[in-house]
């Protein structure tokens, strides 16, 4: 999310991505993400 509240596109993959979660460190952003044969 942008400091000014808008959604903020972090993939470009075309792809179904979800559920993201910060890494403890708060360094990395972890996603589920919908593929073609499976997660």
């Amino acid at each position: 999310m942008a400091p000014d509240g808008r959604d903020l596109q972090l993939t470009t993959d075309g792809q179904q991505n979800f559920d993201p979660a910060w890494s403890p460190d708060g360094k990395r952003i972890a996603y589920y993400s919908m593929k073609r044969h499976g997660i």
